[in-house]
């Protein structure tokens, strides 16, 4: 993280990048700019993740001692997000990713905590600084950026809220915006184990004994090869409705339309993983209104009354034998 912060200080002190710049830590804020905002894919910083740079080092320090070889070698990465698992299978900035899974934080904590000695005497390992740390929370990404021209924002509501301003061309005195699609960033990640909030404190307890340790910021000469993305995203239209604009105009109408009629309560019972999300497959021709369980429901309750007014309306049976009523 901290040979991140150092190239995009000298990336920032240059000037030369179109303003303000996105950071891309975050996956799903990066699909979600290639899906959504395609007018903002020149303003992504275009530098590997931590993620990636570490898998890196720690797979060139194994192969420099002669440990092992390069296809002996595995890197798995404790995820606080699932976003991370589809970065890693398919990898936007690159054609392939320096790890080789990622393991739910949430799984393997309670696992590995029982399988850990507990040493006699403590050893100092640590290397990481402050800066590094920090960046598992809200603003801890531009802290380090020497500016202040920084915008730090989380929730992937309020992100895309952000954007719309950006392609509105209302940030232009923004340099640096961090963008996390999880309330609280990493901590807040869908994957963790522990309360963000407590997390946060014990986040902060952390930087502080860093900030003491002093430990030596390392210099980006340390990563072997370059930071710089080896491929360019592309915009994914995976949410055009059609290609002649009138048909999409009137599919997205119909669109809004059937997503008021929706309950609103994104159960994801239906499949889909939001009411919004139900409504654009209905319009697709690949789902019913009926998938929705509540609207099912509606659709039942009213065939009963249906049938219970038709009945009533039914003129009375005779009897055939009697010839009576």
């Amino acid at each position: 993280a901290e040979i991140v912060s150092d190239a995009t200080r000298k990336i920032i002190k240059k000037g030369e990048f179109k303003k303000p710049l996105i950071s891309s830590a975050c996956p799903a804020i990066v699909r979600l700019i290639q899906v959504r905002f395609p007018n903002l894919i020149d303003n992504i910083l275009k530098l590997e993740s931590p993620m990636e740079v570490a898998a890196k080092l720690v797979k060139n320090e194994v192969i420099n001692k002669g440990s092992a070889q390069p296809h002996e070698i595995g890197v798995f990465f404790i995820t606080p997000c699932a976003a991370k698992a589809t970065s890693v299978k398919a990898p936007y900035e690159k054609e392939h990713s320096n790890v080789d899974g990622v393991i739910s934080m949430k799984d393997i904590y309670i696992r590995m905590l029982n399988a850990l000695d507990r040493p006699e005497k403590n050893e100092a390992i640590d290397i990481a600084g402050y800066e590094g740390i920090r960046w598992a929370c809200p603003g801890g990404e531009s802290a380090p950026l020497e500016t202040d021209k920084f915008l730090v924002v989380d929730g992937i509501h309020n992100v895309i809220t952000i954007l719309e301003e950006i392609e509105n061309d209302r940030l232009e005195d923004i340099y640096f915006v961090e963008a996390l699609a999880c309330t609280g960033g990493c901590l807040g990640g869908p994957l963790t184990i522990e309360n963000p909030y407590v997390a946060r404190k014990r986040l902060k307890k952390h930087v502080n004994e860093a900030k003491e340790k002093s430990m030596p910021k390392p210099a980006q000469e340390e990563y072997n090869s370059d930071l710089v993305w080896t491929s360019d995203i592309k915009y994914k239209p995976v949410m055009k409705l059609d290609e002649d604009i009138i048909i999409a105009m009137k599919k997205l109408e119909t669109l809004e339309r059937i997503n008021k009629q929706l309950p609103g309560l994104d159960c994801g019972a239906c499949g889909a993983p939001s009411c919004r999300s139900l409504a654009e497959d209905i319009v697709r021709g690949i789902a019913n209104e009926t998938d929705c369980i509540f609207k099912l429901r509606e659709k039942v309750r009213d065939l009963a009354v249906q049938m219970a007014e038709l009945e009533a309306k039914m003129p009375p049976v005779l009897d055939r034998e009697k010839g009576k009523r």
